[in-house]
């Protein structure tokens, strides 16, 4: 990092850039020794961070999780969240991690019928636009089908 703002500052410095204000923070005076301290004490995270457990197939060493977002060695677990996929998508996160989920859940289920040994029901969602799965209501609870 600090290699890279040093970089900047350099090609920032470049005559044919004098007309822009291109260094706001921390600003010239900061001299290059002070830089580690300024860049430790402005870091965070920015956007959704993905792809830090990737899915993968059986003989790929990076894989944390299968196809099935199964973690390799744990039984009975599954993970469906933004950390599987294998890269940032270029699209907002937030419709591909319930898409990943969708799929996770709908091939556990296809497995057993159950999602985790819970049984489940179909239910078609509004406008006919696919199915929702749902816990099963307890025999004979008002709410069941």
């Amino acid at each position: 990092m600090l290699e890279g703002v040093k970089l900047a500052r350099k090609i920032g410095g470049n005559p044919a850039l004098a007309q822009f204000e291109l260094e706001i923070m921390p600003g010239a005076a900061v001299e290059d020794d002070q830089l580690a301290d300024v860049i430790a004490s402005n870091l965070a995270s920015q956007g959704h961070p993905t792809a830090t457990a990737p899915i993968g197939g059986p003989q790929d060493s990076w894989a944390v999780v299968d196809s099935h977002g199964a973690p390799k060695g744990i039984d009975a677990l599954r993970a469906a969240d933004a950390s599987i996929m294998p890269v940032a998508p270029s699209v907002a996160t937030n419709p591909t991690t319930i898409m990943i989920a969708e799929r996770i859940a709908e091939a556990v289920y296809a497995t057993d019928g159950t999602l985790g040994g819970v049984p489940v029901l179909e239910i078609a969602a509004p406008g006919g636009r696919g199915y929702w799965l749902a816990q099963s209501p307890e025999p004979g609870d008002s709410r069941s089908p």
